[in-house]
């Protein structure tokens, strides 16, 4: 998903709570994510569909298949052979399996653990929390597993800018950990780190408005009625806040939610795309305006075309 209006996003969250939005904390522990655990969500990470991966750790952690390996800070590598992905230290085969899980140990004192991951769509970031590899149809999927507020601090800067306002800062960080909550559940991974799902580029201790917005809003979802709120997001809404039922399903429930309103302050957001076609009441041939830039521009006689073009 993309970057959202502060103040759009902030008008429609306040709404929704205005019409009755339970803000709820639900219970987390540590560990894998189970039936009613949430604390921790599983990332499929944006690397493409390589045979070997390349990855450095910081800190301490260890491998869940086999507790007497230890591994420290420095770089690993990953490969398939024969749908087998094995894990190396250098030369040194470490372990070998259908998968490999790069599990978090207690860190070092005045140090904290991280993985340093290059992706194919967001370069090299830190990743917090656990790294798995597993095999898909001859190749490496690598699967970042952390805890739910510490994904949170990979997102909310992405989706919003960590300089805006702490409350747009703190309505993103409840929208997307509900986001992620309702996706929590079944296969090798819930989320992808792209717009498909949202946005999350990893760890960046520099992020700090955004990091407190998460903490200030931990374990804080929506629900309304006993479920978990749907909560879409977008970088424009065009100038009006629309329902659900107008865009995938007319047979959808409508709930109390659900509100169509104006919205005055997409206009402001330079993101935001407009198209403005003046029809005279009477006229002989085809004759409109249309506004680009800021500026009316007479139309010559192609609007579909000149629309199109616009709008590229």
């Amino acid at each position: 998903m993309y970057s959202a209006s502060y103040k759009t996003l902030k008008r429609i969250f306040l709404g929704l709570i205005v019409v009755a939005l339970i803000t709820v904390i639900f219970a987390v522990s540590s560990g894998d994510t189970q039936a009613n655990d949430f604390s921790t969500v599983r990332v499929k990470l944006s690397v493409g569909t390589p045979t070997s991966f390349d990855f450095v750790l910081q800190g301490n952690y260890g491998v869940e298949q086999d507790p007497s390996i230890n591994l420290s800070t420095g770089s690993y590598r990953v490969w398939v052979d024969a749908g087998v992905v094995k894990l190396y230290a250098g030369s040194q085969l470490l372990y070998a399996g259908s998968d490999i899980y790069v599990h978090e140990k207690a860190p070092l004192p005045n140090t904290y653990n991280y993985a340093t991951i290059r992706t194919t769509k967001y370069g090299t970031n830190k990743y917090l929390g656990d790294i798995r590899f597993v095999y898909d149809r001859g190749h490496i999927d690598v699967i970042n597993h952390v805890y739910l507020d510490y994904y949170l601090y990979g997102v909310v800067p992405h989706e919003m800018s960590n300089t805006w306002p702490l409350e747009a800062l703190k309505t993103q960080a409840v929208a997307a950990r509900t986001y992620a909550v309702r996706y929590m559940g079944g296969g090798n991974y819930d989320l992808v780190d792209t717009s498909a799902n949202q946005v999350y580029r990893g760890f960046d201790e520099t992020k700090t408005n955004a990091i407190r917005a998460v903490n200030e809003t931990a374990k804080m979802v929506l629900m309304s009625e006993g479920a978990l709120v749907p909560t879409y997001y977008s970088a424009s809404n065009g100038g009006q806040v629309d329902i659900p039922q107008h865009v995938w399903s007319t047979r959808a429930t409508v709930f109390p939610y659900h509100v169509i309103s104006e919205d005055s302050f997409d206009v402001l957001n330079a993101w935001s795309r407009q198209e403005v076609l003046i029809v005279p009441k009477v006229f002989t041939s085809v004759e409109y305006q249309y506004r680009q830039s800021g500026k009316m521009l007479v139309g010559d006689g192609n609007e579909a075309a000149n629309l199109e073009r616009y709008l590229k």
